[in-house]
């Protein structure tokens, strides 16, 4: 019916079509607030504007900046708050969805307020929650040197 080179072309034809197929499956979709911009994720500088990731198992640095627009009154036009590079540490034990959350904000004031220290609040499909710290370049920079000692 086939040769023995036909029938290997073909197998291998759909066994690569697996192989780019399977990766994309084992991903899971991890929502981010409109209000963090992603510039990088393990290394990779992002340049759009994304709402949904898919993050493969394994842990995933993700570098972030909040930034939001607060108006004091109807007729200001507003003030942006704005944080430096953010690093958040995000740990994809399976393919369940993962939303991140930042608190409610109200105000630039609460908004810098929370910036000295941030956090996000990690939900998962099944229920579960993590506060996780999002830390300054400085503070990893820090944390670096201090364990090489």
């Amino acid at each position: 019916m086939f040769s023995k080179t036909a029938f290997a072309a073909l197998s291998a034809a759909i066994l690569s079509s697996y192989l780019f197929v399977i990766p994309q499956t084992l991903a899971a979709q991890v929502t981010v607030p409109a209000s963090l911009q992603i510039l990088d994720i393990d290394g990779q500088p992002q340049n759009t504007a994304h709402s949904d990731l898919q993050l493969s198992n394994g842990t995933h640095v993700l570098v972030v900046r909040y930034r939001d627009l607060f108006a004091d009154s109807a007729d200001d036009s507003g003030a942006w708050v704005t944080s430096e590079p953010l690093y958040l540490n995000l740990a994809i034990k399976d393919q369940q969805p993962v939303q991140l959350h930042i608190p409610v904000i109200d105000d630039a004031s609460a908004a810098k307020t929370y910036l000295h220290q941030p956090y996000l609040t990690v939900g998962t499909a099944n229920g579960h929650t993590d506060q996780l710290p999002l830390r300054t370049q400085a503070s990893v920079i820090a944390e670096l040197l201090s364990a090489q000692r």
